[in-house]
């Protein structure tokens, strides 16, 4: 006679019919759609794919690489390996398309210039979109997808939403939402909660640090002056560095006696050499550093947006 737990097992081989749960089936699949949304570049990451498949076949000793770590081997030169990427191709191109108006480098000669540069800002909000909520804000990548989406929009007559006009401008969105309370600030919104390309646009025009778009026509004359470049700067040499609410940035100035402090309150670290202090807070789910405020009173403050700053402008040593 059988016991209960081999009818019991019998039963659940008779229902399991030994295929593998069909969740587990698609978190792989959809591994294999992220790493090709994430790369941009579908061969590498069809390739990815395979070696793991092949790896999970294979006895651990027997598996590719498995005298190297992808975690340190990604580490040690992480800007590199971010521009070998097509999406980090693209995150550059757009970087320069929607804070300086130029021509975003899209491969081959499209015929339609304007489609061109719509299907590239739609496939990097594909993107944006498809990153898992838990892996933190990834500020910096929506701040580009967005002010992208301002910046086309607005030069193909259509009206922005406050996130995207607030990332083109370089603001937070709690500061243009009050600007759109306010009166006479020169914005308003529609009854849908957008604002109107001529309305965004004579603001944005009023502000010195807006810069109109050039991508139409890059090669015409103007007579807005040349950037002063400093004797010795390299040109093209540049840092993000993040910028609080209230406008005050984490520059070398935020060093007090013998260092930097960034960080959250209980969670502090002290910095020596600002670059590396610069690293960590780059690297932080919430950054946060220590600075002084215009009365000379050190708190801390949270990154509400990131700014591109040349080294020169920052007071630092070219490194190349």
């Amino acid at each position: 006679m059988a016991t209960l737990h081999e009818i019991r097992t019998e039963e659940f081989v008779d229902s399991f019919n030994g295929n593998p749960p069909q969740d587990m089936l698609h978190m792989i699949a959809q591994t294999g759609e992220w790493l090709e949304t994430l790369t941009g570049e579908p061969h590498a990451a069809n390739a990815a794919m395979l070696q793991l498949l092949d790896s999970l076949q294979a006895p651990p000793e027997e598996a590719f690489g498995n005298d190297r770590n992808w975690r340190e081997e990604w580490n040690e030169d992480a800007q590199n390996h971010g521009h070998l990427m097509k999406r980090g191709q693209d995150m550059t191109e757009l970087l320069a398309f929607s804070g300086f108006g130029l021509r975003p480098d899209i491969r081959g000669e499209p015929d339609d210039l304007t489609a061109a540069i719509e299907e590239t800002v739609a496939a990097f909000r594909a993107f944006t979109d498809s990153i898992p909520a838990r892996w933190g804000e990834m500020r910096e990548v929506h701040q580009v997808a967005l002010a992208s989406e301002a910046r086309i929009r607005l030069d193909t007559g259509k009206s922005v939403s406050s996130e995207q006009l607030a990332a083109l401008a370089g603001i937070g969105l709690r500061s243009l939402q009050n600007l759109l309370t306010k009166k006479g600030s020169g914005l308003t919104s529609g009854p849908d909660g957008r604002i109107a390309p001529a309305v965004a646009l004579e603001w944005l025009r009023s502000r010195e640090s807006f810069r109109e778009s050039i991508w139409k026509d890059s090669g015409r004359e103007t007579d807005e002056p040349e950037s002063e470049t400093q004797e010795g700067d390299a040109v093209g040499e540049f840092l993000f560095v993040p910028v609080a609410a209230d406008g005050t940035a984490f520059t070398p100035d935020c060093r007090r006696g013998a260092g930097y402090t960034v960080g959250l309150k209980g969670e502090e670290l002290p910095f020596d050499d600002y670059l590396a202090a610069l690293a960590h807070v780059a690297a932080m789910t919430r950054p946060a550093w220590r600075r002084p405020n215009p009365n000379g009173n050190w708190g801390i403050v949270r990154a509400d947006r990131w700014e591109r700053r040349s080294v020169a402008s920052l007071g630092l040593e070219p490194t190349t």
